[in-house]
C-alpha cells in the first residue's frame, strides 16, 4: 500500500504569518488598592473595558492586551473632542504567571453589569509593568466624572498583578488561552513581538505615546490639579491654548529643546522615546537572529516529524499486511470450522434418526416377542391336550389287556384323571 504525505511549507521560506486583527471581547478589570480592597475598570458604561487576545503555539508570537474607552476633550496640548481608548500590553515574554478559570467566584453583579454570570477568570502576574499605550500625553477627558477610570487605569500601569473578567463567548479563544498558560507555566521561551511594531496598529495609523513610569508617577499626583480646568475653562479658551507655544517655530524651539530637555513636551517626547522597548538597531538584529534561530529548530523539528512519521507510516503498512494475513487466516479458519460445524449437525440429524430407528426396533421386538409366547403358549397347551388324551387312551387299553374284565369293571366305575402329570384312579367309595 503506498503512502503519501502532505507537502508542507518550507519555514525557512515562508514567512510567519499572525492575524493581527483580533475580536475584542468585554471585560472587568479587578486589581487590588493600597488598602486591599478590590477596585475595578470596565464596569461603567462609559468607559467599557475589553480583552484582545491571540496567540500562536507554533512560533509562540500574539497579542495580548487590554483597552478602556474614554472620550477626550484634549489630547496632549491639542484641544479636541475625540474618542479613542487607551491599550494596557502584555507583553507575552513579560508573563510570569497566567491562569484560566472557567468556574471562578465572580464580582458582585452591580459590578459586572450587562456581562453576566457567564464568565471566565484570567489571573495575570507579570514580571514587570504593562505598556501603557495612549493617542497623546497629557489627556483630559470631556467629562470630570472619567478621571477615577482614568486615574484607576495609571495604577493599574504601575501593577504587576490583576484579574480579567471575561465573557464565555466563541470569540474567547479558551484553547489558545491554555496553550499560553501552558507556555507561561514551562517557562517556555518565544521571540516577542516588540510594542513598537504594535503601536502603529492601535490608532489607525495615527501615532500614539508609550506612557513610561516615570510619566505616570508624575501624573498621578497631578491628576486633581487637572480636574478643575474642564470645569473653569471654557472650550474656545481650549482652543486657544495649542496657539501660545506655536508662535515662535524655528530655532528658539530647538534651542529650548537642547537648553531645556525637562520642559513642556519636548521633554515627554525625549522620555516617551528612552521607554520605548527594543528600539535600537542591536534590539532588531536580535530579534531577527531568535526568529532565524526559531525557523530553523522547527526546520529541523519538522524534518525529524517527516522522517518519524515516515517510519510511522511504514511500521503501520507492516502492520497492516500482517492483519491482512491474519485476517485470511481467519477467514480460512472460520470457514473450517463452519464445514466441521455442518458436519456435526448433520452427524447429530443422524443419531437422531438411529435413536428413533433403535427405539421402533424395541418396540417391533417386544410386539413380536410377546406375540411369540402367545403362539408358543398356544402350541404347547394343543399338544398337552394331545399327549393328555393319547395317554389316557394307551392307558386304558393297557389297563384292559392286563387285567381283564375284573379290572375293567372296577375301572369302569373309576375315575381317572391326571393332576401335576400323576396319573389318578379314584373310585366312587374313595375320598378325593
Amino acid at each position: 500500500m503506498a503512502s503519501s504525505l502532505p507537502s508542507s511549507p518550507d519555514p525557512l521560506i515562508t514567512p510567519v504569518k499572525i492575524d493581527t486583527t483580533p475580536h475584542p471581547v468585554p471585560a472587568v478589570i479587578e486589581w487590588k488598592a493600597d488598602n486591599g480592597q478590590s477596585r475595578y475598570i470596565g464596569c461603567s458604561p462609559s468607559n467599557p473595558a475589553h480583552l484582545f487576545f491571540q496567540f500562536d503555539a507554533l512560533t509562540k508570537t500574539g497579542s495580548f492586551k487590554l483597552s478602556v474607552a474614554f472620550s477626550w476633550r484634549k489630547i496632549g496640548n491639542i484641544a479636541q473632542r475625540r474618542t479613542a481608548p487607551i491599550y494596557l500590553c502584555l507583553q507575552l515574554s513579560n508573563l510570569r504567571h497566567l491562569d484560566l478559570d472557567l468556574s471562578c467566584p465572580l464580582p458582585p453583579d452591580e459590578v459586572l453589569g450587562p456581562l453576566g454570570r457567564n464568565l471566565a477568570c484570567v489571573s495575570v502576574e507579570l514580571a514587570g509593568f504593562p505598556v501603557l499605550l495612549a493617542p497623546g500625553w497629557p489627556l483630559i477627558p470631556q467629562n470630570k466624572s472619567h478621571n477615577p477610570t482614568l486615574d484607576s487605569v495609571k495604577r493599574l500601569a504601575q501593577l504587576s498583578a490583576f484579574n480579567v473578567y471575561v465573557q464565555r463567548s466563541p470569540t474567547l479563544a479558551t484553547e489558545d488561552f491554555r496553550l499560553l498558560c501552558i507556555a507561561v507555566a514551562n517557562s517556555e521561551a518565544w521571540p516577542d513581538v516588540g510594542s513598537k511594531d504594535d503601536a502603529t496598529e492601535f490608532y489607525d495609523g495615527c501615532p500614539c505615546k508609550v506612557i513610561g513610569v516615570d510619566l505616570l508617577a508624575g501624573s498621578t499626583g497631578s491628576s486633581n490639579e487637572t480636574q478643575p480646568s474642564p470645569a473653569q475653562s471654557p472650550p474656545a479658551y481650549d482652543d486657544l491654548e495649542p496657539t501660545s507655544p506655536m508662535a515662535p517655530l524655528t530655532g528658539a524651539k530647538k534651542r529650548r529643546r537642547a537648553s531645556s530637555p525637562g520642559s513642556g513636551l519636548t521633554g515627554d517626547e525625549e522620555v516617551s522615546l528612552e521607554a520605548l522597548p527594543r528600539n535600537t538597531l542591536g534590539d532588531e538584529l536580535a530579534l531577527i537572529r531568535d526568529r532565524m534561530e526559531l525557523l530553523e529548530q522547527r526546520a529541523r523539528e519538522s524534518e525529524r516529524a517527516r522522517d518519524s512519521t515516515s517510519r510511522r507510516v511504514e511500521d503501520l503498512e507492516k502492520r497492516l499486511a500482517n492483519v491482512e494475513r491474519e485476517r485470511d487466516s481467519a477467514r480460512a479458519r472460520i470457514e473450517e470450522l463452519e464445514d466441521q460445524l455442518q458436519g456435526l449437525v448433520k452427524g447429530r440429524e443422524q443419531v437422531e434418526q438411529l435413536g428413533e430407528d433403535l427405539q421402533a426396533l424395541d418396540n417391533s421386538i417386544d410386539d413380536r416377542v410377546w406375540v411369540e409366547v402367545d403362539d408358543l403358549r398356544t402350541t404347547v397347551r394343543s399338544d398337552f391336550d394331545e399327549l393328555q388324551q393319547e395317554l389316557r387312551c394307551g392307558v386304558a387299553d393297557l389297563v384292559q389287556d392286563a387285567l381283564g374284565d375284573a379290572v375293567q369293571s372296577q375301572l369302569a366305575a373309576a375315575r381317572i384323571r391326571i393332576r401335576d402329570g400323576i396319573l389318578e384312579v379314584c373310585y366312587d367309595h374313595d375320598e378325593n
